[in-house]
């Protein structure tokens, strides 16, 4: 039994520096698309100084998940001697993965916002990186689940846009709100906070 624990938690430990080495990658990419995308030596807008203060939040953020995984090890290696206690923090693993990929149906609390207001590509993406910037697990637009692989130029031209966001309700409501966020930056619209959202998978 022992033995048995030893290499479970080997092969977690080989999981998790998997998960370390991918979000130092997410950080170096987010830093490199800053550069390229808002040209540094330029003199940037007061909307270009905003998002790229978002963007300089989201590697911040980043940085605190990559500190979170490094001590899940020294977790891992207290719950050798008790296999599930190891079980319960590779499943939590999985379901943050899973809600990333869009695999899984997401429930919870969070916020529903309507656009009618035809949005660009570039409108888009601003949009979803500024949810992301401030918490949000999960997004669909117009009832289509929103990951990093969808291509968000299948939604551009639209007349309408209903936003439905799973996160901290009070916190995702502040961002389309507030003076400088998604409402005075991108496009116009409502928000209303949510007690419980269903979001389907991809």
């Amino acid at each position: 039994m022992p033995r048995l624990n030893k290499t479970f938690v080997n092969i977690t430990r080989r999981l998790i520096w998997l998960g370390l080495i991918a979000a130092l990658a997410m950080i170096v990419t987010n830093q490199y698309l800053l550069y390229r995308k808002y040209g540094l030596t330029k003199t940037p807008s007061e909307s270009r100084l905003v998002r790229i203060a978002d963007l300089y939040a989201e590697n911040e953020k980043l940085k605190t998940e990559l500190s979170q995984r490094e001590s899940h090890d020294s977790e891992l290696a207290a719950a050798a001697q008790n296999s599930d206690e190891v079980r319960k923090i590779l499943n939590r693993e999985k379901e943050r993965y899973e809600i990333a990929l869009g695999t899984t149906e997401v429930e919870g609390q969070g916020v529903t916002a309507e656009v009618s207001y035809t949005l660009a590509a570039s409108q888009l993406i601003d949009l979803v990186d500024a949810l992301r910037v401030s918490g949000a697990e999960a997004i669909t637009i117009n009832g289509q689940r929103i990951i990093t692989s969808t291509p968000l130029s299948s939604l551009r031209g639209q007349s309408n846009y209903k936003i439905e966001v799973i996160g901290n309700k009070d916190i995702i409501y502040d961002a389309f709100v507030r003076p400088g966020g998604i409402f005075d930056l991108i496009a116009g619209g409502t928000a209303s906070r949510q007690e419980n959202l269903i979001l389907p998978k991809v």
